[in-house]
């Protein structure tokens, strides 16, 4: 029964997970229908802007408020929210700020820029042997995923027999049902 209960409990939050996200996409797709082509061609060309002014990792030395202030502008980005977006950075501007880097900052400075490269190698050394990067193969003619298709048919066809007979040595075994439904 705790099993069972456990199992409910992560199956319900992984659903009100995938409604969140639905609800999310609607609002991004909206934002993007919404939005005039010349709009986005500026959105773009502003966050790219701001991207190479005012990112944590170009600028190196960076306040908290510079950080959060990303985080939400980023955000917006992500959303395809440009007045959001406008609205925060006109509200923000008087906060960023320009350092002047000075000679002994140098050192800081790079060693700062080994560790995320080293971040960034890892992380992708990480995703690369994760799916959906392990199916690039695949996915470079027809006949590869004709045959991964007819591949995950012949697993989900024998996973679906080995799931009605746990549930038929189960039902024999111990005399009742169940159903996670």
């Amino acid at each position: 029964n705790k099993f069972i209960d456990d199992y409910k409990t992560k199956f319900n939050q992984e659903n009100e997970n995938i409604a969140n996200k639905h609800k999310l996409a609607e609002t991004i797709v909206a934002h993007n229908e919404a939005m005039p082509a010349a709009d986005k061609k500026q959105f773009e060309e502003d966050y790219l802007k701001y991207v190479k002014e005012h990112h944590p990792i170009v600028k190196c030395f960076i306040n908290d408020n510079e950080e959060n202030l990303f985080k939400v502008l980023n955000e917006l980005y992500k959303q395809n929210n440009y007045e959001g977006f406008k609205e925060v950075l006109e509200l923000n501007k008087g906060s960023l700020s320009n350092p002047e880097y000075k000679e002994e900052d140098f050192s800081k400075i790079s060693a700062y820029y080994y560790d995320i490269k080293k971040n960034i190698n890892v992380d992708f050394t990480k995703k690369t042997q994760n799916y959906p990067y392990t199916k690039n193969e695949t996915l470079k003619s027809e006949i590869s995923v004709a045959r991964e298709n007819g591949e995950i048919r012949v697993r989900i066809n024998e996973l679906i027999a080995a799931n009605k007979e746990l549930h038929k040595d189960f039902k024999d075994n111990l005399g009742f049902d169940i159903s996670l439904r």
